[in-house]
């Protein structure tokens, strides 16, 4: 824990050196989320294996919600190109929305066990899955 803990300062610190829109706030706040976010990240996933379908997706809906997960797998939204000389906003929701998209497609991939994945592993999208 001691080492998560330096690596999100030591990143923050990264952060808060490069790029000036952030302030002391900001950067408070993103420490936050990132301690929060890694202490949850340690509660195991429901692992689906053929059986009790119902009960495994009440329970994966909670896990990626808590995540901040779902809304990537309930709209299936696409990641549209960024536009020429987008904005550092625009990067960062364009970054944001795909990384929300892998993480909830390897949710429920690491979510179901090796039988079920070899079933649904070409799928593209989380919303497939």
């Amino acid at each position: 824990m001691q080492f998560l803990q330096f690596s999100s300062i030591f990143f923050s610190y990264i952060i808060l050196k490069h790029v000036n829109t952030f302030n002391w706030y900001q950067s408070l706040v993103f420490l936050e989320g990132i301690e929060a976010e890694s202490s949850f990240s340690h509660i195991s996933s429901p692992i689906f294996d053929g059986e009790n379908y119902q009960l495994w997706a009440v329970k994966m809906k909670t896990y990626l919600d808590a995540l901040d997960l779902w809304e990537a797998v309930e709209d299936d939204y696409e990641v549209h190109p960024l536009p020429t000389n987008p904005t550092v906003a625009q990067i960062k929701n364009h970054k944001e929305r795909k990384t929300r998209k892998s993480k909830a497609k390897a949710c429920l991939f690491a979510a179901v066990s090796t039988t079920i994945f070899t079933r649904i592993m070409s799928l593209k999208s989380a919303k497939d899955v």
